[in-house]
């Protein structure tokens, strides 16, 4: 399994490169008035609309910085059943890939309700890793809000 690893404040994360589409640099983000603080925005990927998350607001309630490792990752998000959505994460010092076994995670022991996207751990040479579950990471609410067509027509 391939994995993409980013930075989270001093701790390292990774996103399986299965679930990755792109890499792309950090580009312009049109602001959605009254969405909540981590989503940032929308960017125009390649002729859509995508929605982006800072990954650093949801978890360390702050934006992410402008580094030059400061990416945002664009992924299939599992919006319901049977329905892939493209969405972008922003996140810190997306800075390698990293090849590992599945048999190599390890449940980390914690489990928390108020962060379910949190998975499994790995260890490796520069320390442990933990796995961001991209189906998990938004509410039912802010994927509705996000994802559902707005009949523009409609009286």
């Amino acid at each position: 399994m391939l994995m993409l690893i980013f930075k989270l404040g001093d701790e390292q994360y990774f996103i399986e490169a299965g679930e990755i589409v792109e890499i792309a640099p950090l580009v312009s983000i049109r602001k959605i008035p009254l969405a909540p603080q981590y989503v940032s925005g929308l960017i125009n990927y390649r002729g859509s609309v995508v929605p982006v998350i800072d990954i650093c607001s949801l978890v360390l309630n702050r934006p992410c910085r402008p580094f030059l490792s400061t990416r945002i990752v664009i992924v299939n998000y599992r919006y319901k059943a049977n329905q892939d959505q493209t969405l972008g994460i922003k996140a810190e010092n997306v800075t390698e890939i990293v090849d590992a076994r599945d048999s190599d995670l390890v449940d980390s022991g914690v489990n928390s309700e108020a962060s379910p996207y949190f998975g499994k751990v790995i260890s490796e040479q520069s320390g442990i890793v933990q796995r961001i579950n991209i189906n998990k990471l938004l509410s039912e609410k802010v994927s509705e809000s996000l994802f559902e067509k707005v009949d523009d027509n409609a009286d």
